[in-house]
């Protein structure tokens, strides 16, 4: 298993989530002042300004920081208007990162509360990556995730975790063909496909991964549903009534769905503020 220097911290975005990655790196920096971190970003469709501006800041704020281009990736995918092709540069992380055994990978949209060292020397053992159980929707049976695919009742109580932080044995990765089966399966099979690289990563991983702590990944639900009520399948995992309690506990904030800290429809309140505490003037 790698040294803390030798795992990197990947993020991906295109120009859309440039200003949410720089968020994320600000708040990386604030949890791991004065320690070595790199950070490899894949991203595509920069404008020139935007790549700078991102790379200027990360080298201010003492990040080892590069970007290793995806333009022109994924563009055949499913997404929706609040997704883009990015969502899916994460399962090309294998092939991107050659000279890497293993990588803490993290979405843009996500604010780090806590330093993530122990993430960065974690024993896998036998699984092939790491993540968070998905609270929304826990199992592979959970009535949103994989429409359509056909379950056995095992395999429909099999865990789902959310792809949004992942530690990730990229050798394992590789010996088991995950990023290029998940492609696959998002390529051929869009009718199952709804929580985009994340249904994919599920069906082809089918439980075969370790259990991080909740709040390494935690939704600020009850933010988002003063803006959107949505059916909560966490209920035996996570009860509702538990929720506030695990945001403010939380080591890493995840602000999924369309409703972002960034826009009007985000409540305003604490999570709301941490965000902006941290956004960069410089690629608004």
């Amino acid at each position: 298993m790698p040294d803390e220097a030798e795992r990197p911290i990947v993020v991906t975005f295109d120009s859309r989530y440039t200003r949410a990655a720089m968020a994320m790196l600000h708040s990386l920096s604030a949890v791991r002042t004065g320690q070595k971190t790199t950070v490899i970003a894949l991203a595509g469709e920069l404008p020139q300004r935007q790549a700078y501006a991102v790379t200027s800041a990360a080298h201010a704020a003492g990040l080892d920081f590069e970007i290793r281009d995806m333009t022109g990736a994924c563009l055949d995918l499913p997404f929706d208007s609040h997704g883009s092709p990015a969502v899916y540069y994460r399962l090309h992380i294998a092939e991107l990162l050659p000279e890497y055994d293993s990588a803490l990978y993290v979405d843009a949209d996500t604010i780090f509360l806590r330093d993530p060292a122990e993430l960065l020397t974690l024993d896998l053992g036998p699984h092939p990556l790491a993540a968070v159980q998905d609270v929304c929707v826990p199992t592979l049976g959970s009535p949103d995730c994989l429409p359509g695919v056909p379950l056995d009742e095992d395999e429909r109580a099999l865990p789902y975790f959310n792809s949004g932080l992942l530690v990730i044995d990229l050798d394992h990765w590789r010996r088991l063909g995950i990023g290029s089966a998940a492609l696959r399966f998002a390529t051929t099979s869009a009718q199952h496909v709804r929580f985009w690289d994340q249904d994919a990563l599920n069906h082809v991983v089918r439980g075969d991964w370790r259990r991080l702590d909740r709040r390494w990944n935690v939704f600020p639900l009850e933010d988002i549903w003063q803006a959107e009520e949505f059916p909560y399948y966490g209920e035996e995992y996570v009860p509702r009534s538990g929720l506030a309690r695990l945001a403010r506990e939380a080591y890493l904030i995840h602000f999924v769905t369309r409703h972002k800290p960034w826009t009007d429809s985000f409540p305003a309140g604490r999570l709301r503020d941490l965000w902006w505490s941290y956004d960069e003037p410089a690629v608004r």
